[in-house]
């Protein structure tokens, strides 16, 4: 199995979430006139939060609990005589949207929970899978484990120079906590918790990013502010068939998509993870339109 680089049309989500929240708005605005016009019509109410599931796709409803947060307001508006005043209204209209807009999970301060991993375990080594065109003797081993936090040593050799410049803007965003480049062999350091329930990243400034649960449903988001950056990962896919590719075999796996980092030249990455053995795979989508997958394994396994 080699690591290819692909020419892909990198596909953009057609999913609006602010389209969604335009809907919302404009049904808690329409059904508080109704109610002002007449307060007999405070009955009408009633519908909105089977109106609501209309028009929301369930899986946000499921996930989300700004969305749960919204219906569970409707259903006190009924018990609220100050529905007649139409200015507060608009004003909780708007905030509610604004409520829905600007919720995500702040990951920075969590940890993962679980036991300790055999993973994240020192003199635990990772390799890559198959071969990557201008990429040579690349080494990675879990060098220390304290307090949960396995500090991993990792060194390569780089002749493709864009591969080179990717690295130098790697550094530069601070993604490695340590290391240097000489020459053509580049060195560094990162830190993960790996448990039983999941890989969380620590960022160098200590703040904490889940990589993936492996209890993770799609849609699960997870955030942390770093510098002028929001790093956001989103689970993309949760796969209940062993239909990815890897060592030989075909596993389940858990997919995440990151944006937000600040690398220049890099579009979005994603994280493949397998309840098993751990991260399986890493994929790089540039802003030229070509991608790159780094297949991963571990000697230790959950």
């Amino acid at each position: 199995m080699t690591g290819i680089i692909k020419k892909t049309s990198i596909r953009r989500s057609e999913a609006d979430e602010e389209s969604v929240l335009l809907r919302f708005t404009l049904a808690a605005y329409i059904f508080c006139l109704i109610t002002i016009k007449s307060p007999k019509n405070i009955k009408f109410l009633r519908f909105v939060p089977k109106f609501l599931r209309f028009v929301q796709p369930p899986k946000i409803i499921r996930r989300n609990f700004a969305a749960k947060y919204i219906l569970n307001i409707f259903v006190k508006m009924k018990k609220m005589l100050i529905l007649r005043n139409v200015v507060k209204m608009t004003v909780a209209c708007l905030a509610v949207a604004t409520v829905f807009i600007s919720c995500e999970k702040e990951d920075s301060g969590s940890s993962i929970g679980g036991s300790q991993s055999p993973i994240g375990k020192e003199g635990n080594s990772f390799s890559l899978i198959g071969s990557i065109p201008g990429v040579s003797n690349v080494s990675a081993q879990v060098a220390s484990l304290n307090n949960g936090v396995s500090v991993i040593s990792a060194s390569v050799n780089i002749t493709n120079s864009t591969y080179m410049d990717l690295i130098k803007n790697a550094f530069d965003s601070g993604i490695f906590t340590g290391g240097e480049i000489s020459g053509t062999k580049v060195s560094g350091e990162l830190r993960f918790n790996f448990t039983d329930e999941g890989i969380q990243s620590v960022l160098p400034d200590g703040k904490l990013l889940t990589v993936i649960k492996y209890n993770a449903k799609k849609g699960d988001v997870y955030t942390v502010k770093q510098g002028s950056h929001t790093i956001r990962r989103e689970v993309t896919n949760v796969s209940d068939e062993n239909d990815f590719p890897w060592g030989g075999m075909n596993i389940k796996t858990i997919t995440a998509k990151e944006t937000g980092r600040g690398v220049p030249g890099v579009d979005y990455m994603e994280y493949r993870c397998n309840h098993r053995f751990g991260l399986v795979a890493v994929k790089l989508f540039f802003e030229d339109g070509t991608s790159l997958s780094i297949p991963l394994s571990s000697s230790a396994t959950n």
